[in-house]
């Protein structure tokens, strides 16, 4: 049986361009319209994380994976609602991405990201850059950890 990742998050965080990171995904990247269920992944869109009517799409759709990821873009995490990563069954990761546009301040930036994450209730939270590849391999090492558990 595949495991699933499903990608959560604001619409331009970069969650279509991290699932090609982690090896998921092979075709270019597309703004996602709707929910995209692939045998090893779940791309959801941006309007879903963005209008709290949508929540339930989400909740509905994460039924479906083993782990999800919930991307925040560095520089501009956007807003989360308290405790939304509780309404998934699966494990939640946090992942502040696009660590690589980040100029001045990057320490500051990160952690206002990361304590936005937490707030959200993720218990671990990894920064990266999906163009760059930078701290994917951790992420993905640590996704892979939760779908063997799962298996």
């Amino acid at each position: 049986m595949t495991r699933r990742v499903m990608v959560v998050g604001r619409t331009g965080v970069g969650k279509t361009t991290l699932l090609q990171k982690l090896g998921l995904l092979s075709s270019t990247v597309k703004k996602t319209e709707s929910v995209e269920y692939a045998p090893q992944f779940i791309d959801t869109p941006g309007e879903f994380m963005e209008m709290s009517r949508f929540y339930h799409a989400l909740i509905t759709s994460s039924t479906k994976a083993d782990a999800i990821v919930l991307v925040v873009d560095a520089s501009n995490p956007g807003q989360l609602s308290p405790g939304i990563s509780k309404a998934f069954a699966a494990p939640v990761l946090g992942c502040v991405n696009k660590i690589d546009l980040l100029d001045s301040n990057y320490e500051g930036k990160v952690d206002y990201a990361r304590k936005k994450l937490l707030e959200a209730g993720v218990e671990e939270v990894y920064a990266v850059s999906a163009k760059e590849g930078t701290g994917v391999r951790e992420l993905k090492a640590r996704i892979e950890e939760i779908l063997w558990r799962c298996a």
